[in-house]
């Protein structure tokens, strides 16, 4: 009975101190559609996110059947940084560096016929 108490107040202990903060009343956001093929100058047809991912509080979206990802601010839905030279399916940024991985699809560039 005592181990038991003591597991459960190990459980009850490490569960709250992850609890994450509430988010104030005022930076809550209910949505934000982010699609690459927006960015000034594109000039791609919009399609599906594959595997939006958050950074330092800015989202990484490739944007799947089009070339192009983008590297959206917390809020916007206009892209900071973009590219459409490749198929990509995922994009990280890497630490400490200036530098993105991007990853997944072809290496061919993109070819409509």
């Amino acid at each position: 009975m005592k181990k038991t108490l003591l597991v459960a107040a190990a459980f009850l202990a490490a569960s709250l101190a992850q609890a994450a903060p509430p988010i104030p009343l005022d930076q809550l956001q209910l949505r934000v559609i982010y699609r690459p093929c927006d960015a000034p100058g594109v000039g791609l047809a919009g399609n599906s996110m594959y595997n939006p991912r958050f950074f330092d509080g800015s989202v990484y979206a490739p944007q799947i059947n089009n070339y192009c990802w983008g590297r959206f601010s917390r809020g916007t839905s206009i892209p900071s940084v973009w590219d459409t030279t490749r198929q990509t399916r995922m994009v990280s940024p890497i630490p400490s560096t200036t530098y993105l991985l991007a990853s997944g699809g072809t290496l061919q560039p993109y070819n409509p016929v």
